[in-house]
């Protein structure tokens, strides 16, 4: 039996463990990597010292990354191991072949963004959604995915946070579509700084000024999810008129984690936040953390931004009054004429920005 076809049985018997994003990364890999390569092969003629020497040539050669090189050849990995469950052959070659290491290879470092960099590049915005849509990234640590999937009716504005329970993926034939996140891990709930919280009220309000029902329409993009290639499109006309160093989107994320290290040593409460399926990406063994440990970041994180040691307070009636205010706003049940909205809304800017005080 030749490789290809123990391919085409392999696929067809983890078809429905693994989801659909996941097949479409193996087929896209196999095609791309193996097939030209070892497709034609005779299962019995595929050697550990031929696939040792394609592990060279990939790092050596084209200078791919050693995390690319490990998931090309882990792939082979698995049609072998299918093989051998199958009886199709006898031994995998490549049971006891090792990892290449990332030491082999010069590892480029992301780029990130300190705060003051991020504020000048949000100087430079010029749209309401846009400014909003950046915060998220940077402030919120989100994912392209999570920020395209995410709704209104994952808002929750008396506590806070956002709710994590869905992405935005792209699947072959299928285009750009709203599934569940890869892990457990990834859904979470995120709890926001006051910065961030009232950047993003103060949208929701413009956002209730024109529909009357808003749990169904996303974050950014209202009625419809913005594309990924827009998002793409987005980050350079802002980088290209703040000229600041140019950074990937999801160097956004790089930039939050890489703030929120230097304000704590909680490495569980900053994994939880950013929705790690494991502490090893962060350091170590992951362990699940409290609400109370992420509400510390979050002040940690306000803090930050403001750069400032104390920070406004409220008295018991102004924070309460606040945000009853707020309720009524964002209340899915709370019918209110046109009129009406924009006098609650006024009202709660009034109490917010506390003006009495001028």
């Amino acid at each position: 039996m030749k490789l290809n076809e123990l391919y085409e049985i392999y696929v067809n018997d983890v078809e429905l463990e693994k989801k659909r994003t996941t097949l479409d990364s193996i087929s896209y890999r196999y095609k791309n990597r193996l097939k030209d390569r070892f497709g034609d092969l005779e299962l019995k003629d595929i050697t550990l010292d031929m696939i040792k020497d394609y592990q060279k040539e990939m790092l050596y050669e084209e200078n791919l990354s050693a995390d690319y090189i490990n998931r090309v050849i882990g792939i082979l990995k698995q049609i072998l191991d299918c093989g051998v469950i199958k009886g199709y052959v006898a031994i995998n070659p490549l049971s006891n072949i090792k990892k290449v290491r990332d030491q082999y290879n010069v590892k480029k470092e992301p780029v990130v963004w300190e705060l003051e960099t991020f504020k000048v590049f949000e100087s430079y915005i010029d749209d309401d959604m846009d400014r909003l849509l950046f915060n998220l990234l940077y402030f919120l640590g989100l994912r392209k995915g999570e920020l395209l999937a995410l709704k209104w009716n994952q808002v929750d504005f008396e506590k806070k946070s956002i709710h994590i329970i869905s992405t935005a993926v792209q699947i072959v034939g299928r285009g750009q579509v709203i599934t569940t996140p890869k892990t457990t891990h990834s859904i979470r709930e995120i709890i926001m700084n006051d910065s961030m919280f009232d950047l993003l009220s103060e949208y929701y309000f413009k956002v209730k000024m024109q529909y009357e029902v808003t749990s169904h329409l996303f974050v950014i993009g209202s009625e419809k999810m913005i594309s990924f290639s827009a998002l793409d499109r987005k980050l350079s006309k802002y980088l290209k008129k703040s000229g600041v160093e140019k950074i990937t989107l999801h160097g956004f994320r790089h930039s939050h984690a890489t703030m929120l290290s230097r304000l704590t040593t909680d490495i569980k409460s900053i994994s939880e936040r950013l929705g790690h399926e494991s502490i090893d990406v962060t350091i170590n063994t992951y362990i699940h953390s409290n609400s109370s440990a992420q509400r510390q970041l979050a002040s940690l994180l306000e803090n930050e931004v403001v750069q400032a040691e104390d920070s406004m307070s409220f008295n018991d009636f102004t924070n309460y009054l606040e945000k009853m205010l707020l309720k009524e706003v964002t209340g899915v049940n709370k019918q209110y004429k046109e009129t009406e909205i924009k006098g609650i809304i006024s009202i709660y800017n009034f109490v917010r920005n506390k003006e009495y005080l001028c």
